[in-house]
């Protein structure tokens, strides 16, 4: 029996972060946000993860169709997070670009994950 709610995982394409701790620009960004960065390691995505999710949402066109190759029997629940809410483009990924582009990334999924939730809650009823 699943669990009702919404629940989450960030989780990326690079397996060589696997374990390592988050960027100091991403830690500050989050505390920046009111969001505790304790204990927060990168996590490579997964089959397990894969089989769990209803939705991946990804930032980036290449991130999409790396885990659509990887998990074919899942492309269907694989979307860029702007085409998921209606929209068009990518979100850039910040690593290595300093914090204002981290900031950037930031203010853009804060809004798209507000549609997100939206579009979900809408589809639930509630």
């Amino acid at each position: 029996m699943r669990e009702k709610g919404i629940k989450a995982y960030s989780v990326g394409v690079n397996k060589e972060s696997e374990g390592k701790n988050i960027t100091e620009e991403t830690r500050a960004v989050l505390l920046e946000m009111g969001i505790d960065p304790e204990g927060r390691k990168c996590r490579h995505i997964d089959k397990a993860l894969v089989d769990w999710a209803d939705i991946i949402l990804t930032m980036e066109l290449k991130h999409k169709h790396y885990i659509i190759n990887l998990f074919p029997d899942d492309h269907s629940k694989v979307f860029l997070i702007s085409e998921f809410v209606g929209e068009e483009g990518e979100i850039d990924n910040p690593y290595q670009q300093g914090i204002e582009a981290y900031r950037l990334c930031a203010k853009q999924l804060d809004r798209l994950v507000t549609l997100i939730l939206e579009k979900i809650e809408a589809r639930l009823g509630a």
